[in-house]
């Protein structure tokens, strides 16, 4: 069990809740916690759609969604409610 323990390896986390989201003229700012740190994106909205992600839903269920921080993309935690 010992020899195992010293070859686990802790990988950074890379998926974030969204915490919250703005709707600005063209596309969406989307707000994380990060290490007790406020971190945000700007998404515009053909990047959005091109992530099959519901603009609308989004705004008024940004917690529903998870920000991927490694590939910088938007993840839907719920199927069948914010997709386009």
């Amino acid at each position: 069990m010992q020899k195992l323990m010293s070859r686990l390896v802790i990988l950074p986390r890379i998926m974030e809740q969204i915490s919250g989201s703005r709707k600005r003229t063209e596309g969406i700012e989307v707000y994380w916690l990060e290490k007790d740190e406020e971190k945000q994106v700007f998404f515009s909205y053909q990047e959005i759609i091109d992530m099959k992600i519901n603009a609308m839903d989004l705004l008024e269920n940004p917690r529903f969604y998870l920000m991927d921080t490694k590939n910088v993309r938007i993840i839907a935690t719920s199927r069948g409610c914010c997709e386009t």
